[in-house]
This record gives structure tokens, C-alpha cells and sequence, in this order.
């Protein structure tokens, strides 16, 4: 089983958090890294695996690696469940 969440993603900020859902389904979330050399897109799989409690490895960016919308998918967890675990 595999979850696809949709993610507009704000690097550079002071920390790591979820705004919200949006009407479209999209999860908005600020980082704290800046978007050089993936170290925004590393941070976002670490901090959706804290989230989440799904292991990092399990977590991938299907499309968006250069931009701030993302595709991530979500290994082995349905959508709802991962959902109510990110936002809170």
C-alpha cells in the first residue's frame, strides 16, 4: 500500500512545521533548511518521518524535487491515517 500526499513546501524558514490543509488537499509546510543541494527535500522526509512514525526509508518525493510542490509517497499507511498523524 502506498499514500500520495500533495505538499507545498516553504523552505528557509525559522522552523520545521504544518500549516494546514488547504480546499484542494494540499498540505502546506514550512522547513528550516534552504533549498541547496536537497537539503530542504531531506529535511522534509525526516521531518514527515517524526510526524508520521514511518521510517525515512519509506518515504520518497515522487515529483517536485526542484520545486515547492511535491508529490511524496508514504510506504505501507493509508492516507487518512498519515493525514491525522501530519496535521494536527
Amino acid at each position: 500500500m502506498e499514500s500520495v500526499i500533495r505538499f507545498r513546501v516553504k523552505p528557509g524558514a525559522g522552523r520545521n512545521r504544518v500549516l494546514g490543509m488547504d480546499e484542494l488537499g494540499i498540505v502546506h509546510v514550512e522547513i528550516k533548511e534552504r533549498p541547496q543541494k536537497g537539503k530542504a527535500n531531506r529535511e522534509l522526509i525526516r521531518f514527515l518521518a517524526r510526524l508520521s512514525g514511518i521510517d525515512r526509508e519509506r518515504i520518497r518525493i515522487k515529483s517536485g524535487l526542484t520545486s515547492r510542490d511535491k508529490r511524496v509517497a508514504f510506504e505501507g499507511m493509508d492516507r487518512e491515517t498519515v493525514l491525522s498523524r501530519i496535521i494536527r
